[in-house]
């Protein structure tokens, strides 16, 4: 494969590493003429036999080349010593080892070389032009007969929602898989590569299945390269193909919908996945052979990094390799692209793993994998930075970037961030919701809405069969024991048993006054005067109601006050007197001046103000929970405010924003709170 430049390379394969190491045409002129001597008699003989220029210095410099890679038979000391060296430089510690093994391992399961030359011969076929194009016809005319039942294609995947469907469907996956692997092994296989190993890869605990076909680096040709890497994707291609042709034919079931999700979902994500160059899979590999660079994302970090601090610091250093222009930006901007996807992909798996595990296991890995992949890659770029210290501070452009630094320090430091918005409603201040204590039927409703009612005033009359039945049966066994104990006293012989009855009639009394209370309470009345809004729908008699269900809402319209609940953040800027204006999300509303007069400090278990829950259009993320409450997902702390100027009666409830002068803070303040307080929520194991 020639280099950036066009100068022809070679490889030199090392069996025993399986490593393989490409040199340039000067290096190859030096292992060609290994055996001149000593080295000045290398230099002389290449001098004349070649148009090469060499010095002592290059060959010095290959040497080390060899020495570092392995491919001497003595070390350049001369003593075995060396090896022992280097072999215990590679050995790590045992956490590092552990994490190495926790990120990213592989377990080979077979050795799959042998079998695949003996298959060959079947498989060859199926690799061919005409397989190629027959498999294509074979998709067009699934494409066309799908079409005229497209309705029922769409909706075929219904029968993979049973347990039988989930089980055939990952079998399914995993065949696939399979098939993909095994398009890459066999094509190595066709252009005369050997196919090491055949496993398991697990990246950060997910499995994925591999082929070793780093063999493929002896080919000279690169669309053999290329073939080799694509051929997992035209594979999963050519099975779409034959499933969406298939699909037309079978019958309503479980492999109908399995064909269905092969013809459509499975190829699709695994190109979305394997097309991507930011990843080190099939993509990665057919973008480098097609541009022809070998270590595609080594060598393009090395411009981007170039690039990096000559932006930064304007270095004026010579960039890693010679190239054009256009290819320069092409992998200067390649690198920052995945750089970037990298940092929101490991981020997203981090967040992932925290959340898969228990808490404690999840912190760790959590931890582990934002330094390992994120914090420091970052570290190790400052460290060469600083190996640059005494010429970065020579430079005009690394002070202009010290000086836009410190602007963004001094920006994110200053406290100039002074409002405080928190969502709010406009209520009136007395006012309740009007629910059965219990489950009951409704005997009489006397209310509508807008109507006036006193206190004490009866608004809805309820009966419940289960609390008259207790309630009856109470009275017979009172009676009893009444009859009881009557009978007792006037038998001498009886009067040792008297305080155990009594004892007994006291409990009964007791459960009697409880079922008495319990029915005197279904007669729902007035709390306080005010009026009636929010009738339930439909309160005709005979109905059945739950506790849980709201059945009208009284409130005091003279006298309002506004509601607001705020987070832990945004709550140690908040003190009682403090102005506030309160901007209704109805536009067409005035603003509200108020004053801030009670906080309380104690965050809400339940949200009792609906209006302002998220699942109702609000501004607060909530979660149900098993008994219908609403329960925050972060918490929060209510804040009443009072209204500075008289309002009208008013019977709605107006839902609005809050803005208050609270005391300054930086962004950096709110950002420390911020992570201290999800740091606080999320330690609490």
């Amino acid at each position: 494969m020639p280099t950036l430049q066009g100068e022809p390379t070679w490889t030199i394969v090392d069996p025993v590493r399986n490593a393989y190491l490409q040199i340039g045409y000067g290096a190859y002129q030096l292992l060609t003429r290994w055996n001149a001597g000593t080295v000045e008699q290398l230099v002389d003989r290449i001098s004349l036999e070649t148009s090469c220029t060499i010095t002592k210095k290059d060959v010095e410099e290959f040497l080390k080349f060899l020495y570092a890679n392995h491919l001497t038979q003595a070390p350049m000391t001369g003593s075995s010593a060396t090896f022992a060296a280097q072999a215990e430089a590679r050995q790590q510690s045992w956490l590092i080892a552990l994490l190495h093994q926790y990120l990213f391992f592989k377990i080979p399961v077979i050795q799959p070389d042998r079998l695949l030359k003996i298959t060959l011969p079947y498989v060859a076929p199926l690799m061919t032009p005409v397989t190629a194009a027959f498999v294509a016809v074979l998709g067009i005319l699934g494409v066309f007969l799908v079409s005229r039942q497209w309705d029922g294609f769409i909706h075929s995947f219904l029968h993979l929602f049973s347990l039988e469907g989930v089980i055939a469907f990952g079998i399914a996956l995993c065949g696939v898989k399979v098939l993909h692997e095994c398009a890459h092994a066999f094509t190595a296989t066709k252009y005369g590569c050997r196919v090491h190993t055949m496993g398991i890869a697990f990246l950060v605990m997910f499995p994925l299945l591999y082929t070793d076909t780093t063999d493929a680096w002896r080919l000279a040709s690169r669309r053999e390269r290329i073939l080799i890497a694509a051929s997992g994707m035209i594979a999963e291609v050519a099975l779409a193909m034959c499933a969406t042709f298939l699909w037309n034919f079978l019958p309503d079931g479980i492999f109908r919908s399995i064909v269905f999700v092969i013809a459509t979902t499975s190829w699709v994500m695994s190109l979305t996945i394997n097309l991507n160059p930011l990843l080190r899979f099939d993509g990665y590999y057919v973008l480098s052979d097609f541009l022809g660079i070998p270590n595609l994302q080594q060598r393009a970090f090395a411009f981007g990094r170039w690039k990096l601090r000559d932006v930064l610091f304007g270095l004026n250093v010579p960039p890693p390799e010679h190239t054009t222009p256009l290819l320069r930006k092409g992998l200067i901007a390649y690198a920052w692209s995945t750089w970037l996807f990298r940092f929101v992909l490991l981020t997203g798996i981090a967040v992932l793993v925290y959340h898969f595990f228990f808490k404690l296991l999840g912190v760790i890995l959590f931890t582990v994998e934002i330094v390992w992949f994120i914090v420091m890659p970052v570290c190790r770029e400052i460290k060469e930075w600083w190996k640059f210290r005494d010429h970065i501070v020579k430079t005009p452009r690394a002070w202009i970037s010290g000086t836009i630094l410190a602007l963004i320090v001094l920006t994110a430091c200053m406290p100039w961030h002074t409002r405080v918005t928190i969502p709010a409603i406009l209520q009136a201040e007395d006012h309740t919701v009007i629910f059965s204590p219990a489950a009951a039927q409704l005997l009489e409703s006397k209310i509508d809405n807008g109507q006036h009612v006193e206190q004490g005033e009866i608004l809805i009359r309820l009966t419940s069969p289960s609390i008259e039945h207790d309630l009856r049966q109470a009275h017979v066994r009172v009676n009893a024991l009444k009859r009881q104990i009557q009978t007792i006293t006037s038998d001498p012989d009886l009067l040792a048993n008297t305080h155990v009855l009594i004892e007994t009639l006291g409990t009964e009394l007791s459960t009697l006054r409880g079922l008495q209370e319990m029915k005197d309470n279904l007669l729902l009345k007035a709390p306080f005067s005010g009026v009636i809004v929010d009738v339930q729908q439909s309160l005709h008699p005979k109905r059945w109601i739950n506790e849980q269900l709201p059945l009208t809402r009284i409130f005091r319209p003279q006298t309002q006050k506004l509601v607001a609940l705020t987070s832990q953040t945004e709550l140690s800027r908040l003190q009682i007197g403090q102005h506030a204006t309160f901007i209704p999300d109805d536009l067409m509303q005035p603003a509200i001046q108020a004053r801030i007069s009670d906080i309380r400090h104690v965050d809400e278990e339940t949200l009792v103000i609906p209006y302002l829950a998220s699942v109702f259009g609000g501004n607060i993320p909530v979660r149900e929970n098993g008994k219908g409450e609403l329960i925050p997902k972060s918490g929060v702390y209510r804040v009443t405010l009072t209204p500075l100027e008289h309002l009208p009666p008013s019977k709605q409830v107006i839902k609005g924003l809050i803005h208050v002068q609270g005391a300054p803070q930086s962004l950096a303040i709110q950002f420390r709170d911020f992570v201290v307080s999800v740091l606080v929520r999320e330690m609490g194991f």
